[in-house]
């Protein structure tokens, strides 16, 4: 116990410095990520491929807390084969989210997200007497718990353990997921 305790001392110590100075180190205000993932709706359908990329700017800045703008840009994919009818789904979508980041300066950032966008469905059904495609656009909300890991001015490690999507494409459809992925603060 006593070691965990220095430890986070020295984590603390080390993120915002004592004395006469200009203060603590420099963060990042900007970051670019590239994720990979997967989610599904627990009812049966085939899990879903994702993949993102993500803009994220700080809206205001403090000491312990960050407010910011992330916009995901992501590309899901599913597919699955029943009685020999091949059902494909892309879903394109872009959510912009307000992100919550607690303790910008340490190496673990833990962050909250929540947002409303745009979701661009195409589906295809191919069978053995017909072909069928459509294409529906509708919007969306997310929400996520995560945390970045690494320097907070360079390179880190995104992991995302839990999102949850729900699009309005004529019906609802709800879906659970989880990200990893590779950014760089700057």
């Amino acid at each position: 116990m006593h070691f965990v305790l220095a430890l986070l001392g020295t984590t603390v110590a080390h993120a915002y410095p004592r004395g006469p100075g200009p203060g603590p180190g420099p963060v990042g205000q900007e970051s670019f990520t590239v994720s990979l993932g997967t989610n599904t709706a627990f009812d049966g359908d085939p899990a879903t491929f994702r993949l993102t990329a993500e803009g994220e700017g700080d809206l205001t800045r403090g000491p312990d807390l960050r407010l910011a703008i992330a916009v995901p840009v992501t590309w899901m994919t599913a597919g699955e084969d029943r009685f020999g009818v091949s059902f494909r789904s892309s879903v394109f979508e872009i959510p912009p989210s307000l992100r919550l980041r607690l303790f910008p300066r340490l190496a673990v950032r833990p962050y909250a997200d929540l947002g409303l966008g745009v979701a661009i469905a195409s589906t295809t059904s191919d069978g053995w007497l017909f072909s069928d495609q459509s294409n529906t656009i509708g919007w969306m909300t997310r929400s996520a718990l995560g945390v970045d890991i690494g320097d907070p001015r360079g390179l880190y490690v995104k992991i995302e353990p839990i999102s949850m999507d729900t699009y309005h494409l004529g019906g609802n459809d709800t879906r659970v997921g989880a990200m990893v992925g590779v950014g760089s603060r700057f």
